[in-house]
């Protein structure tokens, strides 16, 4: 990224990609050249990129009245290029609890006996799921993974749906169109050798959200974690991140960030409530704060 930035001072990727590495040789000059690079841009994906730069860059030197507002600055134009439909979000989240209804979801016991299995892990983004990973890796023998779309991929190619967000789900009479068992099958099929030769694997694709009931139904032999922050620490967490284009679109508003949040927190709730302890919720504190005692909460869970 400095020879990047070396050829051209105002490659906004180089400086966004080079602000997160902490790199404080040459800070100052950096800043100079971003706010100056920044006078040619205009409500960009670039301009975005040089902003949260420099909030990174003036956050390390300690400048938090600066910094607060490019990050600031740089989420407002983010919000602009990348809307968050509010009232669409709010209605595909009653949608599918409604809809979810009409299937039974069973609060069944984990079926030991099938392996490789998976262990699915999710939590809205910057909520520790990396860390809770490596936790359960380090519990058993378990091959970390990481972030994946196969289940959503299932989901798609029996609802005959593109899914390019987890709520549009909804756009079909999923609960008539999908075969839990064969669902289950397809995804165990094509996803065990992540297991790379090992008994459990993980999938931590946050999107999964969405289809928790889904993912208990068709794959018995699942483990699914949730893991939750404090909404404060999650908020600013993710305020400050610039995601994936098209990826969190809400959390580029703090006034978006709360309604998907509430959503969120809906559909969750309804998969506490539906699937009872075929769920573990933990909270990212207490994997943090007393490790040991969380951690054997998660092997008895997981069954290990």
């Amino acid at each position: 990224f400095k020879d990047a930035l070396a050829m051209n001072p105002t490659s906004a990727f180089a400086a966004w990609q080079l602000s997160m590495l902490n790199e404080s040789e040459g800070r100052s000059k950096r800043i100079a050249d971003f706010e100056m690079a920044l006078q040619s841009e205009q409500i960009t994906e670039n301009e975005v990129m040089l902003r949260f730069a420099l909030y990174n860059e003036c956050d390390a030197i300690g400048d938090d009245e600066k910094a607060f507002s490019y990050l600031q600055s740089a989420n407002e134009i983010k919000s602009r290029i990348q809307p968050f439909d509010r009232i669409e979000n709010t209605e595909k989240v009653d949608s599918l609890i409604e809809r979810m209804d009409n299937i039974t979801c069973d609060n069944f016991e984990i079926d030991q006996s099938t392996l490789p299995a998976p262990i699915f892990i999710f939590g809205l983004p910057r909520t520790g799921t990396t860390l809770l990973e490596k936790c359960v890796s380090s519990l058993a023998d378990v091959e970390a993974v990481g972030e994946h779309m196969d289940f959503r991929k299932e989901l798609e190619l029996q609802t005959n749906l593109r899914i390019t967000s987890p709520l549009d789900i909804v756009i079909r009479p999923f609960e008539n169109q999908l075969d839990f068992p064969l669902l289950g099958k397809k995804y165990l099929d094509k996803t065990a050798w992540r297991a790379n030769g090992r008994p459990y694997y993980t999938d931590k694709e946050n999107s999964n959200f969405a289809y928790i009931g889904f993912i208990a139904k068709a794959i018995p032999c699942s483990r699914i974690i949730h893991i939750r922050r404090n909404p404060m620490d999650a908020f600013f967490s993710g305020y400050k991140q610039l995601f994936a284009p098209g990826a969190y679109k809400a959390s580029y508003s703090l006034t978006d960030w709360e309604v998907y949040y509430r959503n969120y927190e809906r559909v969750v709730a309804y998969w506490r409530n539906t699937l009872g302890s075929r769920m573990l919720e933990i909270r990212y504190e207490d994997l943090v704060l007393n490790n040991a005692r969380t951690t054997e909460i998660i092997r008895e869970y997981c069954k290990f």
